[in-house]
């Protein structure tokens, strides 16, 4: 119960509510910090916390009614207020009391506001999510049908028009664009980081109609036995590579994408990444186990995107890398591909993204990519775009590889347990990669940062390799310049 005095509480709407099977009436009046009851000659002010918890609104109405806690009418008297009342709080809009009724959700007078049967609502704030220029009200809604709605107030009010008849969709906006509690909730799957808190979120609420991954799937019951024998084999792939070094360096990149959300929120920069090379020199294959030891089987949403709005969508669909093999889509010299171009440069250092109709979403990825070609690099995204040029002297060779079974792009599909195995190594980098975020320095050039960051990635891999015995010999520091600069 908040204290506050009768000349702080300004009264903007009173309803009396009848206790059903009984004659107690208690008058209800809303004011901007909270509830004046009144009963018998006796008032109180709730504020709107209060209001929402059962067991302190019933401590009230014994404290300040005299019906004793434990007394049956007393819990009846606080269900029945909740029930009756729906606060929304305080706007410029719309204020005042609603009602859900067994047709629908309408104003205090009976006016119906939409037939769905709202039983909550809140405003949503994203965790991990501290971009100042991420200004969008989100809203979450849940009904007693067992719905729910998240998203900004736009898309809220059009999810809920597909279900259920709403007259005046404007009015629903307006109700929805007023002070409600806050909830927390995460914008999208995979690991988030603000600094100090990381989570690996599996699940998320927040389901708009472009989205297309709500669920990821960990991997179960990996023994440390097999993740030993995966890695070895690994380490044998990477030493057959002719640059081993460079190969390091994209598998240190590779980890610290996970965190690119935070990263471009931090400093306002993470690039993304594309290795270009003729067919045969591995590059695919390298892509192909970084997208399993991320994203184990669980599908990349948009798969290889071919325009601008695809590529925005597959940007905010998780936090994790977009792991993209034969991206040819980047060699074509068209509007569409440069649009797409434009859009991967702008991704880099925004981290919300608007379109032309008002939309907003976020730039949560970094994108791996790799293209059949040699010379890639465009003029315009050269800063943003990282660019890997695989040469044959650069690439894999299959002579030169010493493990019992050489896995290629095109068999990972059948091979279930390797993939799983990779994917909880994946788990463990993510972790490891965290934890020593926290202790970076960021007050720094940004090229130095630049290449620390890739430095951390790198040693996250080195820590799990000895915590499973695998020596690194076959895993070299990465050399910076020649991964970035030899184009």
């Amino acid at each position: 119960m908040k204290s506050m005095s009768e000349k702080e509480f300004v009264p903007e709407d009173c309803s009396d509510i009848r206790i059903p099977d009984t004659d107690l009436i208690f008058t209800v009046c809303i004011g901007q910090q909270g509830f004046l009851i009144g009963h018998k000659g006796y008032a109180v002010i709730v504020d709107f916390k209060s209001f929402k918890d059962e067991n302190r609104l019933r401590e009230i109405i014994h404290e300040t009614f005299g019906y004793k806690y434990k007394d049956p009418l007393n819990e009846k008297i606080a269900k029945t207020l909740q029930a009756k009342l729906h606060m929304i709080g305080s706007g410029d809009k719309i204020q005042g009391f609603f009602q859900t009724r067994s047709t629908g959700f309408a104003t205090d007078d009976g006016k119906l506001i939409t037939t769905a049967r709202i039983k909550e609502m809140y405003d949503v704030k994203f965790a991990g999510v501290f971009d100042t220029n991420f200004d969008r009200k989100f809203v979450k809604i849940l009904t007693y049908d067992n719905e729910m709605f998240v998203g900004d107030i736009k898309e809220v009010t059009d999810m809920i028009k597909t279900k259920h008849v709403v007259p005046n969709p404007d009015f629903l906006s307006a109700v929805f664009d007023q002070y409600l509690q806050t909830t927390t909730e995460y914008y999208s799957v995979g690991p988030w980081f603000d600094g100090n808190n990381f989570k690996f979120v599996t699940e998320t609420p927040y389901n708009p109609p472009w989205r297309r991954i709500t669920r990821y799937n960990i991997p179960k019951d990996v023994s440390d036995e097999e993740k030993k024998e995966v890695l070895n084999e690994f380490m044998y792939f990477v030493k057959a590579f002719g640059y081993k070094h460079v190969v390091t360096w994209i598998l240190g990149f590779a980890c610290v994408a996970n965190f690119a959300h935070y990263i471009r929120q931090k400093i306002g920069h993470f690039p993304h990444l594309v290795i270009a090379g003729k067919s045969g020199t591995g590059k695919t294959t390298l892509t192909a186990y970084i997208k399993h030891i991320f994203w184990g089987r669980n599908p990349i949403p948009y798969g290889k995107p071919t325009n601008k709005e695809q590529l925005r969508y597959a940007l905010a669909q998780s936090t994790l890398p977009i792991v993209i093999g034969e991206w040819n889509q980047l060699k074509r010299k068209n509007r569409t591909t440069t649009e797409m171009l434009d859009l991967l440069q702008w991704s880099t250092q925004n981290f919300v993204l608007k379109d032309e109709n008002g939309g907003i979403s976020l730039s949560l990825s970094s994108i791996i990519a790799d293209i059949n070609t040699i010379h890639f690099i465009d003029p315009m995204v050269v800063d943003r775009v990282i660019q890997i040029n695989f040469r044959e002297d650069m690439g894999y060779n299959l002579d030169r590889y010493e493990g019992r079974n050489p896995i290629f792009w095109y068999n990972f599909d059948t091979t279930y347990r390797f993939v799983n195995t990779l994917n909880a190594i994946g788990m463990e980098l993510i972790e490891r990669t965290a934890e020593k975020l926290k202790r970076f320095d960021f007050n720094r050039k940004m090229e130095v940062v630049f290449e620390e960051l890739i430095f951390v990635g790198y040693t996250s891999w080195v820590d799990i390799l000895k915590k499973y015995g695998i020596s690194t010999d076959r895993f070299p520091t990465p050399e910076f310049e020649t991964a970035i600069f030899d184009v």
